[in-house]
């Protein structure tokens, strides 16, 4: 199973997506909760009301992220360019590391490399020989 440099992108960008999504609700509600109670501060029901809608966004990300993690499992059995005896302690990884883990098999297993027909094409004169 092989992905495309767009599809490969696009699941990269929703690996990473959590990640960046959960660290600004969590900078956002700090930053709410400081000015709570103070003169010309944020009234405490508008907190509440906007913690209750920051916490209902954050359920939705950890809905993507098992998404997430369900589709990494189905890539890690399908797959061909992990290595059998590696496929367990991926899986492993997974679990434990979730997202920082998922970032590294994206870079290392799923982000396409080069292929041999762009090799061959460099070596071949391709559009680098305009500088020559």
């Amino acid at each position: 199973m092989r992905l495309t440099r767009t599809s490969a992108s696009i699941v990269g960008a929703l690996t990473l997506a959590p990640l960046v999504c959960s660290l600004a609700f969590a900078a956002y509600i700090q930053l709410k909760s400081m000015s709570v109670g103070m003169p010309g501060g944020t009234p405490f029901v508008d907190f509440v009301r906007t913690f209750n809608t920051v916490f209902h966004a954050q359920i939705g990300v950890m809905l993507l992220d098992l998404a997430i993690l369900v589709y990494y499992y189905i890539y890690l059995i399908r797959t061909d360019r992990v290595q059998t005896d590696k496929k367990r302690l991926w899986g492993g990884l997974f679990f434990l590391g979730n997202i920082l883990a998922m970032l590294v098999f994206w870079y290392l297993y799923m982000w396409p490399r080069n292929s041999g027909v762009a090799q061959h094409a460099h070596e071949a004169g391709g559009p680098g020989r305009l500088f020559r």
